[in-house]
């Protein structure tokens, strides 16, 4: 009985630390504050997929990027000038919104954040559509630095 009981303590300190080990402090914390500022964009990688149209399928990765060198001024005011248009910023958990002013009705583009810091800015952007959410597919991955 004392060798059972032994053996359960063993096991049961054996899942308490694999337990605790697998809980670690290496989930970087979003910094929602650093967001205010000046960021410019140094890297853009991305896809567009159309399934009945091959020919039109692009792949790029800072290859004739569209946002590759552009300025975004995040204001703490909830204001962005963003791709030289004007626009609003709302940032709920990770999810970066940008709503610009759009023929009468809202545009409104979401990013996932996966990283914000003091210096670095990193969107990512995901949509498709179609009868089966295959019909198109289209992601963006873009990188920005902190200029000011």
């Amino acid at each position: 009985m004392k060798q059972v009981k032994s053996v359960s303590l063993l096991v049961l300190a054996m899942v308490l630390a694999v337990g605790f080990a697998s809980c670690s402090d290496d989930e970087e914390v979003l910094q929602w504050n650093e967001l205010p500022g000046t960021w410019e964009c140094i890297s853009e990688k991305g896809y567009v997929y159309f399934k009945d149209y091959p020919e039109r399928c692009n792949e790029w990765n800072n290859e004739n990027p569209r946002l590759l060198g552009t300025i975004a001024v995040f204001r703490s005011d909830g204001t962005v000038k963003f791709n030289a248009s004007e626009s609003e910023w709302i940032l709920k958990d990770n999810l970066l919104t940008l709503i610009h002013p759009h023929l009468g009705s809202p545009l409104e583009i979401a990013y996932t954040v996966l990283k914000l810091s003091s210096d670095k800015l990193i969107l990512e952007e995901f949509n498709t559509g179609g009868e089966d959410d295959y019909t198109w597919r289209y992601w963006n991955n873009l990188t920005f630095q902190k200029v000011k």
